[in-house]
């Protein structure tokens, strides 16, 4: 089954659409900036200053929003951003499927109960009760392609028409940047140069089976697919004493290309935040899966906004859909979008460009 994006809203550090947030991510536009109050450990904590904390923070939210409630106001922005958009009724919203990627499960989050809190409250303060049920995932990186693999199935046992893909993530709360920073030494510093910067997004992912008609009122448009995604388990992962074997997202991919196998990928949508563990892994997987990768070119918008977590995958398949949409005929073929998570969970999809429409510049 492929599923088709019939919506998509977007709040990050560089946009609060996806209109802004993708023309900026297209243009490189870095949107890192030094935390007005979090610091980061220096290497000797008796001796030494503080080191700024850069990160990519979403400027329409307050610094002093944290952990849950900074994730609500985040996925808010979006569910009402893809409302606008896409031009859903009251009804409609509440006919819809929800399946939400959020934060990985881990000490730094569980005593937030996500699980069990995070969706009554969103949707309390959107105002919307749904009626097609509401799956939340906490695989964290990874979480917006199991969230896909759901939505086809809720298609597939015809529990819903629509579904929404809600992924949320915020690195910028005072214990997780404690436990990152400090525990993990993960975070990019003068301590950790393999280590990444932290950002913060929201996405929403409207979808629909790739062969529904169009709503009722809405006007026919082509619209891009996403394949169904495959997965694969890293050995060794990233928190791990061992280097990867790359075999987990060998699988991922070798997974996702059998769904389309006459597709060409072009260009390589990933997740890579700077930690060298990501491009090792993807060397090895590329070389493996040669000759079908050995023209693609790698996009991983980490450089402009940091990393954003359970948010990556939804942002990576936006973005996608959005560049391979404006070459329309002209592309020559579909885009591979990689996703890993701290547990060694892989994933990968591919995201077909809109078919029959001319590219525009």
């Amino acid at each position: 089954m492929s599923l088709a994006l019939a919506g998509i809203s977007a709040v990050t550090a560089v946009g609060d659409d996806a209109a802004s947030t993708f023309a900026a991510l297209r243009a490189n536009v870095a949107g890192l900036a030094e935390h007005p109050f979090h610091e980061l450990l220096p290497h000797d904590p008796e001796w030494d200053e503080a080191e700024p904390l850069r990160a990519g923070i979403v400027p329409t939210l307050s610094a002093d929003l944290e952990g849950p409630t900074r994730l609500v106001g985040l996925a808010l922005g979006a569910l009402q951003a893809l409302v606008r958009d896409a031009k859903l009724s009251r009804s409609e919203l509440a006919d819809c499927a929800f399946c939400m990627a959020l934060p990985e499960l881990g000490p730094d989050t569980a005593p937030w109960d996500l699980a069990r809190s995070f969706a009554t409250e969103l949707f309390a303060q959107a105002g919307v009760a749904p009626t097609r049920g509401v799956m939340v995932d906490q695989s964290g990186n990874t979480g917006a392609m199991v969230a896909l693999h759901a939505a086809a199935r809720c298609f597939a046992e015809r529990r819903a028409q629509r579904c929404i893909v809600l992924a949320v993530d915020s690195f910028l709360d005072s214990a997780r940047i404690a436990d990152w920073d400090n525990r993990r030494r993960r975070f990019r510093s003068s301590r950790s140069r393999d280590g990444f910067l932290p950002g913060e997004a929201a996405v929403a992912l409207l979808l629909e089976p790739a062969d529904a008609a169009a709503r009722p009122g809405a006007a026919p448009a082509p619209r891009p697919t996403l394949s169904m995604p495959g997965f694969g388990q890293e050995s060794n992962p990233i928190e791990g004493e061992r280097a990867p074997d790359g075999k987990g997202l060998t699988d991922a991919i070798r997974r996702a290309l059998a769904a389309l196998p006459d597709a060409v990928p072009r260009s390589v949508y990933a997740d890579h935040n700077g930690e060298s563990h990501r491009s090792f892994e993807w060397g090895l997987a590329k070389s493996r899966l040669s000759p079908r990768l050995d023209e693609v070119e790698l996009r991983h918008p980490a450089d402009c906004i940091g990393d954003v977590g359970a948010a990556s995958g939804a942002l990576l398949m936006g973005l996608a859909a959005h560049e391979l949409g404006r070459e329309g005929r002209r592309g020559r073929g579909v885009g591979l979008v990689l996703t890993a998570s701290t547990s060694g969970h892989r994933a990968a999809v591919l995201v077909s460009p809109f078919e029959g429409r001319e590219g525009s510049d």
